[in-house]
């Protein structure tokens, strides 16, 4: 997500010009794919669960962008909702829009949460 935001690349013959987005803060659980995302966009990622790095935050920031596993959620996944060990994570996304406020925020679309199976999900993101 975060190279879609700033731009500055091409894909399939496509030029997508830099949009003046600057990304200051990153979180990713994976070593290898932090060391990926430091060697293409630099040193601002943070390794670690989410849940321990969440006070790690910037104070403030204009845009929050953010995507999460959605296995457990998805229908084309495993459709365990809340029990599943991955569904919690958009919960982290709405502790950092609380926390930050930013003036918007932009996070993956997955069609799971609006089934009723996952209502209980819903809950949370309605103080928007």
């Amino acid at each position: 997500m975060d190279l879609g935001f700033i731009g500055g690349f091409n894909f399939l013959g496509k030029d997508y010009k830099k949009t003046g987005f600057k990304i200051i803060w990153a979180n990713e659980l994976n070593p290898v794919a932090c060391k990926t995302y430091r060697k293409n966009f630099g040193n601002h990622i943070i390794e670690g669960d989410i849940k321990d790095k969440i006070s790690e935050l910037p104070k403030n920031a204009d845009i929050i962008i953010g995507g999460f596993p959605c296995q457990d959620i998805s229908i084309n996944g495993k459709m365990l909702g809340l029990a599943g060990k991955r569904s919690n994570l958009y919960k982290y996304i709405v502790e950092a829009v609380t926390l930050v406020k930013p003036k918007i925020f932009v996070v993956e679309n997955v069609g799971g949460f609006l089934l009723k199976k996952m209502s209980s999900l819903k809950k949370d993101t309605r103080r928007f």
